[in-house]
């Protein structure tokens, strides 16, 4: 046997016979001819048979081209293998796509890519066989071939075709057993969604282990009064190295993670949907069935016989520079079966207790904490629980329309107002300046500003105004407004300097003072005095 089993297509004119026709029989309409200047060679495996039972193993597919047109500059393509189990097709198709030289897209380039040309090129696939197989003894099977120029010029090669090569080889892999094993399945974040005139969207993320590499599957959902929806799942090649199963991406089909989106149709019922199982199957064609836990259960809600309006806030603007704010959250329920057990609301702020208080009136209100460290709070979304067990949502964390129920921070445009300063030791002689860790200033600020002081940054000026040393950055603010901001430097000469402070509060706005041509602190300019 020839280290290539081959079959060559010999394109020559073939003298056609005559025949002889009944009188009045139609003539014969001839073959349609194919006009592409692209042909396929050759085709075939660099051998009859692969054994992989002792791991994965390669085989050469090669494969040559030929152009007539000699206006072409690039020529490229794909081809397709295919498992069969006797003549059962088994498995996902595995493609890959080939092209003259390197392009950074395809996975097979030209033998000798530097010299080839578009007329005449020969290719190379090292394709790696599976250890695992539905049988024993299987075949792999070239099922499409492929090939297009630059000048519009393409070749197909289909079952038929392909028939006319050796365009298959025979394989020894261990049996698959086993059926994919659900490692690991949960939810989204989110359990709960109003379901409205637009479609509900699930999520869901799956971990799947299968030594003979996963291939797809069927989530499987079952809703109130007997519904059903199943959403089918693949792990697809996006390119040489990656797949995808649903948006999550892969490296490899043994240990796949998927991310899937669930579309519940826009009439399904409303209540309680579990996955009533997980249906995954791997590349030799075996299907296991799981169950998961019911904590992965949804429920949707259309508001009824539950809901609720009027929804308001007891302020809009609140003072939490310094501590924090609380504002009420409050709305009109009506349809409840019972009282109203709980309020929950989605938002960046929190809520101390998700039991409502129930006015004369009936509306229900909730209480809400805007934080120091928050300047805005949106809230996104509410829901409500009646003591029946039913639901209302409302907000686009829910799936329904924005509440508009906004929080901002009181605006503050006053600068810090400096009551005092003063350095508690003026004096400093070179040696212990060398040896400080700095030159400490104390500073009280008036409180009744809005807005702490959070920031600061000294300059120390000579006698000429040049900055020899300073110092910056954040601080708190005392109860009583006491500052401790520092400036340091390195050993200075004899002699006396100033020293200019900025303070900056969480609003952004600052005082000044101390720097030439600027005002002095209350009391006086802050001096240092150098001695030897």
């Amino acid at each position: 046997m020839t280290p290539l089993r081959q079959r060559v297509l010999i394109t020559a004119a073939i003298a056609s016979l005559a025949t002889i026709a009944p009188a009045g029989a139609a003539a014969a309409a001839p073959a349609a001819a194919d006009r592409s200047k692209i042909n396929i060679t050759s085709l075939g495996f660099a051998a009859d048979t692969v054994d992989a039972t002792g791991g994965p193993a390669s085989v050469e597919l090669k494969w040559a081209v030929a152009d007539a047109d000699t206006t072409a500059t690039t020529i490229r393509g794909s081809v397709e293998l295919r498992l069969f189990n006797g003549t059962t097709a088994v498995g996902p198709v595995k493609g890959y796509t080939w092209a003259l030289q390197p392009d950074g897209i395809a996975e097979v380039f030209a033998d000798d890519w530097w010299s080839a040309t578009a007329q005449q090129s020969s290719y190379t696939l090292n394709f790696v066989v599976p250890q695992y197989g539905p049988a024993e003894q299987v075949t792999w099977r070239v099922t499409r071939f492929t090939a297009t120029d630059d000048r519009g010029n393409s070749k197909s090669l289909d079952k038929g075709a392909l028939s006319r090569f050796d365009s298959s080889v025979a394989a020894t892999e261990l049996v698959d057993t086993a059926v994919p094993e659900l490692e690991t399945f949960a939810r989204g974040f989110q359990s709960e969604f109003f379901q409205g005139t637009a479609p509900v969207t699930l999520k869901y993320q799956l971990s799947i282990l299968e030594q003979a590499g996963f291939w797809k599957g069927k989530l499987k959902l079952a809703g109130p009064g007997g519904a059903r929806v199943t959403t089918a799942f693949e792990l697809v090649k996006v390119n040489p190295y990656t797949w995808m199963c649903g948006d999550s991406q892969n490296y490899d089909n043994q240990w796949v993670q998927c991310d899937l989106s669930v579309t519940l149709p826009v009439m399904a019922p409303a209540g309680v949907w579990r996955v009533a199982g997980v249906e995954l199957t791997d590349t030799t064609g075996r299907t296991g069935d799981h169950t998961v836990a019911v904590s992965n259960n949804v429920r949707t809600t259309r508001n009824a016989p539950l809901s609720a309006s009027g929804f308001a806030l007891s302020a809009t603007e609140v003072d939490n520079w310094r501590q924090e704010a609380t504002v009420r959250v409050s709305m009109r329920p009506a349809g409840a079966q019972g009282a109203i057990t709980s309020v929950r609301l989605t938002s960046s702020c929190w809520q101390r207790d998700t039991v409502p208080q129930v006015a004369v009136d009936g509306t229900v209100s909730v209480e809400m904490v805007v934080p120091t460290f928050l300047s805005r709070c949106d809230i996104t979304g509410i829901a409500l629980d009646d003591a029946s067990g039913d639901l209302a949502l409302y907000g686009t964390s829910y799936g329904n329309a924005g509440l508009g129920l906004v929080v901002t921070r009181k605006p503050d445009t006053v600068p810090p107002v400096v009551l005092s300063s003063a350095l508690p030791k003026s004096t400093w002689t070179q040696a212990e300046l060398e040896t400080a860790w700095g030159i400490g200033i104390n500073v009280v600020v008036d409180t009744s500003s809005p807005a702490p002081v959070t920031q600061f940054s000294t300059t120390v000026f000579n006698a000429e105004g040049h900055s020899v040393g300073g110092g910056s950055g954040g601080i708190q603010e005392g109860a009583d407004g006491a500052l401790n901001i520092s400036a340091h430097v390195g050993v200075l000469p004899v002699g006396q300097y100033t020293i200019g402070f900025t303070l900056t509060d969480a609003a952004g706005n600052y005082v000044q003072l101390g720097y030439p041509n600027r005002d002095n602190p209350p009391g006086g300019p802050l001096i240092l005095t150098v001695v030897a």
